[in-house]
């Protein structure tokens, strides 16, 4: 296990604080036709951030020394949890951290993947990708899990933060019911009677 650390722009990767997620190990050749191995390992340091360690040893047969000759180098290479879980997919990998990310088990006929282009805004880009990383899973995971969870036959009751009509001249909230369900925009006042008249119909259910 090599010991390395690396400053890219302004930020530390450390492999010696970090926690191995993955490895991998390949052969390839390089321009001149030299074996070039290769191992890499995806970390993960303790404050979130991904990076793969990148370990290639170049050999050739030095003429002039009449021996064989290698060359060790060694690359930090930051990625995205996306990033990251598009590297875990590609090839013969060796999982170190099972709770790093989430994979479907195999079978002998693989369920083909259907495709949905969402357009969304790009705040609501940013705060769905850092939900999904709190959550510790790509961000298609995360979007597939709560579309599924919408799906549901039982609508599920949700909480999100109010946010303001720009369009009315009176400040109005809007107020999402359910997934699904059309969004209500209301004044303060009516969104007090809603609550109001909500709380009084859970009083009497929990009365009979």
């Amino acid at each position: 296990m090599y010991l390395m650390k690396w400053v890219v722009d302004g930020v530390a990767y450390n492999t010696g604080t970090s926690t191995r997620v993955a490895e991998k190990e390949w052969e390839e050749q390089d321009d001149l036709g030299r074996k070039v191995s290769i191992e890499a390992t995806l970390q993960q340091t303790k404050k979130g951030a991904i990076f793969l360690h990148k370990v290639s040893v170049t050999e050739w047969w030095d003429e002039d020394a009449g021996e064989p000759a290698e060359k060790t180098r060694h690359e930090c290479i930051p990625m995205t949890r996306d990033e990251a879980n598009a590297w875990l997919r590609r090839g013969e990998v060796h999982i170190i951290d099972e709770d790093f990310t989430e994979f479907p088990e195999a079978s002998a006929e693989p369920e083909q993947e259907a495709i949905i282009h969402l357009r969304i805004p790009p705040t609501l880009k940013q705060r769905a990708e850092q939900a999904a990383s709190t959550a510790g899973m790509s961000s298609n995971a995360w979007a597939m899990r709560c579309i599924e969870r919408c799906a549901g036959d039982k609508p599920e009751w949700i909480l999100r933060e109010p946010e303001i009509d720009p369009n009315s001249k009176e400040t109005r909230i809007a107020l999402p019911i359910a997934p699904g369900w059309p969004v209500a925009m209301l004044t303060p006042a009516q969104a007090a009677q809603l609550g109001r008249q909500l709380l009084k119909q859970v009083e009497r259910s929990r009365s009979k």
